[in-house]
């Protein structure tokens, strides 16, 4: 079968497809939504702050740092709208890349990773 062909055989199949109920134009309804953690540090109390800006429950959230050759917070779940505070003993030098996670999934990932 040439390539004109199958092209032009397609929306025939794709109709029969539809016809025989296979395909479908998918729910109406809405997804349950991820978590969308975000980030903040602050270099004068070696603090950083994660907050869930998203409609679900963060399950599992921790943070990791690069300093102090990587160090991981103790996970814990997150509420929306919740925030959650991670301090560390000293955080002079060179700025380390930290970040947030979960477990769950998130929305925005280019709001979860900030400098220490």
């Amino acid at each position: 079968m040439s390539k004109s062909t199958r092209t032009a055989a397609a929306p025939a199949l794709f109709a029969a497809l539809a016809a025989a109920g296979a395909v479908t134009a998918g729910s109406a309804t809405a997804a349950p939504g991820l978590p969308d953690l975000s980030i903040s540090a602050d270099r004068g109390t070696c603090t950083v702050t994660v907050t869930n800006l998203g409609p679900v429950t963060a399950i599992n959230s921790a943070v990791f740092t690069q300093n102090f050759g990587g160090r991981t917070s103790p996970s814990e779940d997150i509420a929306p709208g919740a925030s959650r505070q991670v301090r560390y003993l000293d955080c002079t030098g060179f700025p380390s890349i930290t970040y947030a996670y979960d477990t769950n999934g998130d929305s925005n990932r280019l709001n979860n990773v900030t400098f220490l």
